[in-house]
């Protein structure tokens, strides 16, 4: 099990412009002992978020105002600062194609909403490389 003075230190960036389903995951990441969750409902805002805080995981969503979740993410590789920080992409985007682009794109990490609670905690301790107390998932198919 993963200490929660530990989970309780990490900070959180949740990109999603629905605020029913940010409810949702900050509501879910709390029930997984993270406190420190940090919110932006587009990718402009994020990076404003991203320059004044030490995040250590991003959750985006794709489709956004503005920025959207694959544009978001070409910019959080071209900058230094920013590059090594894990990322998880949840979207509705469950087209074989849009699999394709999302990964070609560089986003190896992906999650198609809905999604279990479940299932966001295990992407969410794979990405910060912590042990979870659940039980191994299922291989996923890479397509």
């Amino acid at each position: 099990m993963v200490p929660s003075d530990l989970k309780r230190e990490i900070v959180i960036l949740v990109v999603e412009d629905d605020k029913n389903l940010m409810r949702l995951i900050k509501s879910q990441l709390r029930s997984f002992g993270f406190e420190r969750i940090e919110e932006a409902d587009d990718g402009v805002s994020a990076l404003q978020i991203l320059s004044q805080n030490n995040i250590q995981l991003i959750i985006a969503d794709w489709h956004m105002p503005g920025m959207d979740g694959l544009e978001f993410h070409a910019s959080l590789k071209n900058n230094d600062s920013f590059k090594g920080i894990p990322f998880l992409m949840i979207t509705g985007e469950a087209k074989k194609e849009k699999v394709i682009e999302a990964f070609t794109s560089g986003v190896k990490n992906y999650i198609i909403k809905p999604f279990e609670s479940v299932d966001l905690e295990r992407k969410v301790h794979k990405l910060l490389k912590l042990k979870s107390s659940l039980p191994p998932s299922k291989p996923e198919p890479l397509l």
